[in-house]
Formats: C-alpha cells, sequence, structure tokens
C-alpha cells in the first residue's frame, strides 16, 4: 500500500494557496487578542509551503514563549 504523506500541522490549503495557522494558548488569548495566528504562504506549491511553514513556527513559538515570560511576571 503507498504511503500518503502528511502535510505538516500548521499548514492547510485554502482554494489554490497554503496557509499558515498555529494556535494561541488560552493563558495568552486575552493579552494578544487573538485566538490564533494565520497568515498566507503566497503558495501552491506544497513543496515550497512546508520550509516556510517551519520558519513560521519558529518564529511564534519564539514570540510566544517571550509573551508567555512577561504575562506571568
Amino acid at each position: 500500500m503507498p504511503r500518503i504523506a502528511r502535510s505538516p500541522n500548521h499548514l492547510y490549503l485554502k482554494g489554490t494557496t497554503y496557509y499558515f495557522r498555529h494556535v494561541v494558548p488560552s493563558a495568552l488569548r486575552h493579552s494578544l487578542g487573538r485566538s490564533e495566528i494565520r497568515m498566507s504562504l503566497r503558495t501552491g506549491y506544497l513543496a515550497e509551503a512546508r520550509p516556510k511553514a517551519r520558519i513560521l513556527a519558529s518564529c511564534v513559538k519564539q514570540v510566544l514563549t517571550c509573551q508567555f515570560t512577561r504575562s506571568s511576571v
């Protein structure tokens, strides 16, 4: 049986364009004013979208970690 390649958790296809999506932890939703972060990756190709999503996921994780550290002080 052939394997079906899974796309990363932060990717979704809307029409012909891939988007990045990351859920904001509930502890930070009030201070950030949103429950998720979404943005277009401006490509319809999964091979281009995957590395962009990985970079964004890393950046978002760093920002949310800093925000969480500041809000819990």
